[in-house]
């Protein structure tokens, strides 16, 4: 009985200490999910094929945004051809914003990426949150200002009638505090208000349309 006791007493021990080898080797509790989406080879775990299939959506939605955020993924499939799992993104993240030459274009980028990876977390609940601080955006750009002497050379210059017409789209949007072509193009007569002696029109940005938020501008052309 005695060295049955001890036969047991060892083997108990033996048990133990590889519980807890195990345990030491493990960095993360057992999760089934996880275990599932690793060994179960379901298709589209690649990053970039998760990353096309969250902005799909919005192709018809939000062009402007789709056409950013697939900026994003081509640069990503430039710096790293071969597609890699979404739980390896953080080794990637440091050598692909090395990559990215220019600040404004590195912040959008990552931007993108870090809002993406966000969206494909909420189905794969176990990824680690985002922690890669992103630098550089559009408050970073410092470009040239444009004078007013170079205006006027630019407004009397020989162009072209399709130059012509876009030259006044520009002035249009360069006196509209940078208003975006494609309000711009969705203008109406309609949007032109008068309140006394001001002309004013109004209209909802096409980048923020879901707000319902309206921007007000005080006539400085003649549209026609």
């Amino acid at each position: 009985l005695k060295e049955t006791l001890n036969i047991r007493h060892n083997i108990n021990k033996l048990l133990n200490e590889e519980l807890q080898r195990a345990i030491k080797a493990i960095s993360t509790p057992f999760n089934w999910n996880e275990f599932e989406y690793r060994f179960t080879n379901k298709p589209g775990n690649s990053f970039y094929q998760l990353f096309e299939a969250d902005i799909t959506a919005l192709k018809n939605s939000r062009p402007g945004t789709y056409m950013n955020y697939m900026a994003a993924l081509k640069a990503w499939q430039r710096y790293k051809h071969k597609g890699f799992d979404v739980q390896d993104l953080g080794r990637y993240l440091p050598g692909f914003a090395d990559s990215i030459k220019g600040d404004t274009t590195r912040g959008i980028y990552l931007r993108a990426t870090r809002r993406v990876y966000n969206s494909i977390r909420l189905n794969i609940p176990f990824l680690p949150s985002w922690d890669f601080k992103i630098e550089g955006g559009s408050d970073t750009h410092k470009g040239k200002f444009i004078i007013p002497e170079q205006l006027q050379k630019f407004a009397k210059a020989k162009v072209t009638p399709a130059q012509a017409e876009a030259r006044r789209i520009f002035f249009i949007s360069f006196y509209c505090n940078g208003m975006n072509i494609i309000d711009i193009l969705n203008l109406k007569y309609s949007d032109i208000k008068t309140d006394g002696n001001l002309e004013y029109f109004t209209y909802i940005r096409e980048k923020t349309k879901r707000s319902k938020k309206e921007k007000k501008l005080q006539l400085l052309l003649d549209l026609n």
